[in-house]
């Protein structure tokens, strides 16, 4: 069976098990993604296109508050591994 519902998987062939997993990973982003566009206060990371999308849901569904932001917003980051 070929299924090619996903614009970020290659399209391919699929077994039933493989396309449920898929499906399942998606199920629980998009449950993330609504807990927290749901919540009192949402503090996300900058650049974060889940961050993004949890601020557009919050905006939309009315969620948004004053207390939103971005974690360290404004500071470089300081987790850029050296090179040895």
């Amino acid at each position: 069976m070929v299924f090619c519902s996903f614009s970020h998987v290659e399209c391919d062939r699929f077994t039933k098990q493989q396309y449920a997993s898929v499906m399942l990973v998606q199920v629980d982003a998009m449950l993330d993604k609504t807990i927290c566009a749901l919540s009192n206060v949402f503090i996300g990371s900058s650049g974060s296109t889940f961050t993004e999308d949890i601020f557009r849901l919050r905006r939309g569904w009315g969620s948004a508050s004053h207390c939103d932001e971005y974690l360290c917003q404004g500071e470089l980051p300081n987790y850029i591994a050296e090179v040895d």
